[in-house]
C-alpha cells in the first residue's frame, strides 16, 4: 500500500477495486470531532491522488458553502489530515 494512504478500515479482499482515493474518502467521510461543546462532521467532497501528493477536500456539516483543501505530501498519512482538520475547526470555532 501506498504511504500516502491511511490504513483501510475493513478488510480488502484480493481482487478488490479500491483506490488509494476511496481509502481516503472513507477514512475522512463523516468524521465527528468536538471541539468544546460543538460537533463537527467532515463531508468529503473529492480527493485526487498523484505521484508527489494527495489532496482532499471537504465541508463541515455545520459551515455549510466553505470548504478546505486539504494538501499531504508523501510522508504524511492520517494523522497529519486529522491535525489540519483539527486546526482549521478551532480556527473557525474562534
Amino acid at each position: 500500500m501506498d504511504l500516502q494512504a491511511p490504513p483501510a478500515p475493513w478488510p480488502l479482499a484480493l481482487d478488490s477495486e479500491i483506490s488509494v482515493a476511496d481509502i481516503w474518502f472513507v477514512a475522512l467521510d463523516q468524521r465527528s470531532f468536538t471541539v468544546g461543546d460543538v460537533r463537527w462532521t467532515t463531508q468529503v467532497v473529492g480527493v485526487h491522488v498523484d505521484e508527489l501528493h494527495t489532496w482532499v477536500q471537504i465541508e463541515f456539516g455545520e459551515d455549510c458553502g466553505t470548504s478546505l483543501l486539504i494538501q499531504l505530501k508523501p510522508d504524511e498519512g492520517l494523522q497529519a489530515a486529522v491535525n489540519v482538520i483539527r486546526a482549521e475547526i478551532i480556527r473557525r470555532a474562534d
